[in-house]
């Protein structure tokens, strides 16, 4: 089973993509910021095979996670996907994809299983 790691501030967007994905068969781990993903990552056994990350969050944001994770970035670091209602022209460094929100629930799966495949 793959897991997924949503880091999004809303708990509403969270239980959402959450209730989505879980529906096909995926496992989910949820943070509400990125130095709260950066302890789940560091709590997990394997890597995730995907995050799903939010821009706008307080503590520290979608962007300066992106820029973290680059730092450390090594042969087990996941893709990222950007979910977010503002994207700007720097909102790609770091991410394999960028997608506005809302995204319907159909237009998840499929991004989910483009990028990382079936669970």
């Amino acid at each position: 089973m793959k897991t997924i790691l949503v880091v999004d501030d809303s708990e509403d967007v969270r239980e959402l993509v959450g209730e989505v994905l879980r529906g096909e068969g995926y496992a989910i781990r949820e943070a509400c910021q990125g130095e709260e993903a950066f302890e789940v990552l560091a709590a997990m056994k394997l890597p995730p095979s995907l995050i799903l990350l939010d821009l706008m969050m307080p503590v520290m944001s979608g962007r300066s996670f992106l820029e973290r994770l680059e730092q450390g970035r090594g042969a087990d670091t996941p893709p990222v996907v950007v979910l977010s209602a503002s994207l700007g022209s720097d909102a790609l460094k770091g991410a394999s994809r960028v997608v506005g929100k809302p995204v319907s629930p159909d237009a998840l799966r499929r991004l989910v299983y483009e990028v990382c495949g079936p669970a």
